[in-house]
C-alpha cells in the first residue's frame, strides 16, 4: 500500500483481508441472561481491552457473583476488584458498566434486553445509545454481532491501528473513526472487517506511540454520578 489517500488504502486493505474471520464470541451467558445482554456486557470487557483480558475478567467475575442482576447491585470498587487492578480502565469502566445495568434495569423492569430484537434496528440502536454510560465501541458491537445491524465498532484500540496503517488520519478519535468507516464499509463486509482489525491488534499490539488513550468524556462524568447515587441500593 504506497498511496497515501486513506480512503484509497482503505479499499486496498478491505480488498486484502480475504476470507471473514469469525469474531471471538462471548461466553456462555449466566443463567436467565438472554443473548443480547450477554453481548453488551461481553463487549464493555473487551472495549479497550481485547478478548483475553475480557475472558480472564469474566472468568474472576463469575467466580464471586451468581449473574449480572448481582453484578448490578456492586459497588465499583467492587467491580475494579472483580475486574482486577491491571484491567485498563478499571474505574471507568466499572463505573459506565454498573450505570447502563441501572438503566436497563429500570428502563425494562428487570435486567434483560431481549425486547431488541423484537424492535427495529433504528429503535434499537438508539435505546441502546440512549443508555447512561455506554461507549460507542459497546452499542456498535451489539448491534453488530447481537442484533445484525450496520455498525463498526472502533475502540482506542482498534482506532490507533487504523492511524498507523495510514487508514484515518493522525489523531482521528474512534467514534468519528467508526463513522468514517460505516459510511464506506458495506453492510455485509462489516463483520469481517471488524473480526479482521480485532484480529490485527491481537496480533500486533497497539502501536507504542499511542500508549495513551483517548476518553469518551461525554458521558463518563454522568455514569459516575449515576454510580454514586445508585450505591444505596445494595
Amino acid at each position: 500500500m504506497t498511496t497515501c489517500d486513506p480512503e484509497a488504502r482503505l479499499a486496498q486493505w478491505i480488498e486484502s483481508i480475504g476470507h471473514a474471520r469469525s469474531v471471538q464470541p462471548a461466553p456462555p451467558a449466566p443463567p436467565g441472561t438472554d443473548a443480547v445482554l450477554m453481548e453488551l456486557c461481553w463487549s464493555y470487557l473487551v472495549w479497550d481491552a481485547g478478548f483475553a483480558q475480557a475472558a480472564g475478567a469474566v472468568s474472576r467475575i463469575f467466580d464471586e457473583v451468581f449473574d449480572f442482576n448481582e453484578l448490578r447491585v456492586c459497588t465499583p470498587d467492587e467491580v475494579v476488584g472483580l475486574l482486577g487492578t491491571r484491567y485498563p480502565k478499571g474505574p471507568e469502566r466499572a463505573q459506565r458498566l454498573l450505570a447502563s445495568l441501572r438503566a436497563i434495569f429500570l428502563l425494562e423492569n428487570g435486567l434483560t434486553l431481549a425486547r431488541m430484537l423484537e424492535i427495529g434496528k433504528r429503535e434499537a440502536r438508539a435505546y441502546l445509545d440512549s443508555l447512561d454510560g455506554v461507549p460507542r465501541f459497546v452499542s456498535s458491537r451489539v448491534m453488530l454481532l447481537a442484533l445484525g445491524g450496520h455498525a463498526l465498532p472502533i475502540d482506542d484500540r482498534l482506532c490507533a491501528y487504523l492511524e498507523d496503517a495510514g487508514l484515518v488520519e493522525p489523531g482521528t478519535a474512534p467514534e468519528a473513526a467508526a463513522a468514517w468507516l460505516e459510511r464506506r464499509v458495506r453492510a455485509g463486509d462489516a463483520p469481517s472487517v471488524y473480526a479482521t482489525l480485532e484480529a490485527a491488534v491481537a496480533r500486533d499490539g497497539t502501536p507504542p506511540h499511542k500508549a495513551s488513550p483517548r476518553r469518551e468524556r461525554s458521558k463518563t462524568s454522568s455514569a459516575r454520578a449515576t454510580s454514586r447515587r445508585s450505591a444505596g441500593e445494595r
